[in-house]
């Protein structure tokens, strides 16, 4: 295999990837990867993305791995990354340059902001023959992981030390703020719904639904007892 660094045009100035080719059989299929929302390079935490593009390229697989633009080598200025605004320009501009470079048939990887990210750009990704997520947020941001929680409990953390502390710094206090607007809109939509009869929202499922339409097969991973396994539950 050969591995370049690449700059291509981003919605928010040059996005920066490690493109790798491989040196014999080539199955005409590109692998686009993506880091979480952790603010970490394309390499991802202990070279797990670059070990997964090792073997990729072995297997024929050209390998696209892209820095968020803001982290990383890439261009522009990220100050909070929210769920509720993925970067799906960041995803189109590097499925148009593997494009450039004469590769339209695309599988997107990717882990949590990343996996969420990516589906909500699917609809717009021509070429696209297979996704994988993994543990992609399925609530529409991090403050809704603690929405199912009992009023009591929210109440138990107000008077914590460490939370009245955080209250002095804009960061945490801004997380608190969102954390009671989630629980607001959960207890409102649990009324609507009981008025209405309806059934569960899908927000998470009609992304992945609408993938399914077409056809596009899709790996999503999660563990056992991670953050999201309550909103997986039937």
């Amino acid at each position: 295999m050969t591995r370049r660094p690449v700059y291509f045009p981003g919605p928010d100035g040059d996005l920066f990837g490690v493109f790798d080719e491989p040196a014999g059989f080539a199955n005409g299929l590109a692998l686009l990867v993506f880091v979480g929302g952790g603010r970490i390079p394309c390499s991802h935490r202990n070279g797990m993305w670059t070990r997964l593009a090792d073997d990729a390229a072995a297997a024929g697989y050209h390998v696209l791995r892209v820095d968020w633009h803001g982290i990383g080598e890439s261009a522009g200025h990220v100050p909070y990354m929210d769920i509720n605004q993925p970067f799906q320009g960041d995803v189109l501009a590097a499925v148009d340059w593997l494009a450039s470079v004469g590769l339209r048939r695309v599988i997107t990887v990717g882990s949590c902001f990343g996996g969420r990210t990516q589906l909500v750009a699917a609809p717009d990704i021509e070429g696209l023959e297979g996704m994988a997520l993994i543990v992609p947020p399925v609530a529409e941001s991090n403050a809704d992981r603690h929405a199912h929680r009992s009023v009591r409990w929210f109440v138990q953390q107000a008077v914590r030390g460490d939370v009245l502390k955080g209250m002095f710094e804009k960061k945490k206090r801004d997380n608190y703020v969102r954390m009671l607007k989630a629980k607001g809109r959960a207890v409102g939509k649990k009324l609507r719904l009981v008025e209405a009869g309806a059934g569960r929202p899908r927000g998470f499922a009609a992304q992945v639904g609408a993938v399914l339409e077409r056809r596009i097969p899709v790996l999503m991973t999660h563990g056992t007892a991670d953050v999201y396994s309550r909103d997986l539950a039937p």
